[in-house]
């Protein structure tokens, strides 16, 4: 379809050079959780992912331009601040999820896993557990069980001036 071939992202996603900064919500209805992982996984370039928990379209955008995410990558890319951090992919062994991270340097002072228990219906309308986890005793990696009732997860990490880096999304379906 012509219309797809001109404005849908995937044609345009793989062959962005510069680095993206990923801001959004679990239920977020302009960039719905399923989409935006597809999109997260096209990307050849540096993705640097903020998927906060509940957090709606607006709330980012609005309040003074939150999320504090797309600033401080700004920063780091044109006066040399520090970067952000990045969170890999999560990787599955039975029924425990490990993940690497790289903390940029920055202090990171919470981290969570965030899971939905749900498959069914729109993204928009799926039910968010969030479980705060332990400080890490391997420095760059973060362990959990999986929820048994857990379909779909990610980890997040949050620094100390409140910024999230978020993991790609496993479903274990």
């Amino acid at each position: 379809d012509a219309w797809l071939k001109l404005w849908d992202p995937k044609y345009y996603i793989p062959s962005i050079k510069m680095p993206l900064v990923w801001a959004a919500g679990t239920n977020d209805f302009a960039f719905e959780f399923g989409a935006l992982q597809k999109s997260f996984a096209l990307a050849e370039a540096p993705v640097f992912r903020a998927v906060r928990y509940k957090m709606q379209h607006t709330d980012g955008h609005q309040e003074g331009g939150r999320p504090i995410e797309t600033f401080a990558a700004a920063d780091h890319f044109l006066k040399g601040n520090a970067g952000l951090p990045q969170v890999g992919m999560p990787e599955r062994k039975g029924r425990k999820l490990t993940v690497s991270f790289d903390d940029a340097g920055r202090n990171i002072k919470k981290y969570e896993l965030l899971y939905t228990t749900s498959s069914e219906g729109m993204w928009t309308k799926r039910p968010w557990t969030v479980e705060q986890l332990p400080e890490q005793k391997h420095k760059g990696q973060i362990s959990a069980a999986i929820p048994e009732e857990a379909v779909t997860l990610f980890f997040n990490i949050t620094t100390e001036e409140g910024l999230v880096a978020s993991s790609p999304a496993i479903t274990l379906q």
